[in-house]
């Protein structure tokens, strides 16, 4: 019986170990989600394969509005999450305010939309290239200007 949260490196040797026994898994799991760190447990049960530890991750991520950990859950067992329930953690995630998790889960938990057209030129110069945010370009400015004073440059 695991009493206690194993440290960082011992976590990492537990998790991805090549003879970790599912039972240990679900185990360490168990204690990750009883301390309400989701995500550590989610980690345990998808390694494990574990149905109902993913099934208890599920409803959690619904309640949170986190597509995320809704999204590992359905890497770790597509059969687990359906269109329904990207549909009611859309509806739980914006009622949170947590518009970013709404959209994606409005897609079914797929990649986020590419860019619209205009969008995209608007982020280019006229050449193609990427334009630099203001505040980076007049770093750049001021790193010129601090090498050329200091006589910078390399030798």
């Amino acid at each position: 019986m695991i009493r206690r949260l194993p440290r960082p490196l011992r976590r990492r040797d537990i998790l991805y170990g090549v003879e970790t026994p599912a039972e240990e898994l679900v185990e360490h799991a168990g204690l990750y989600f009883e301390e309400n760190l989701v995500f550590d447990a989610a980690d345990f049960f998808a390694r494990a394969k574990d149905r109902p530890g993913l099934a208890r991750v599920k409803a959690r991520a619904i309640e949170m509005g986190d597509a995320f950990l809704l999204h590992v859950v359905q890497q770790a067992l597509p059969e687990l999450v359906s269109d329904a329930d990207w549909k009611d953690l859309g509806d739980r995630a914006r009622s949170l305010g947590k518009d970013a998790y709404a959209a994606r889960a409005a897609l079914g938990g797929g990649p986020p939309p590419p860019p619209l057209a205009e969008e995209a030129e608007g982020a280019r110069g006229e050449a193609g290239e990427e334009k630099a945010a203001p505040a980076e370009k007049a770093d750049k400015q001021e790193h010129g200007r601090r090498r050329r004073r200091h006589g910078g440059g390399r030798a």
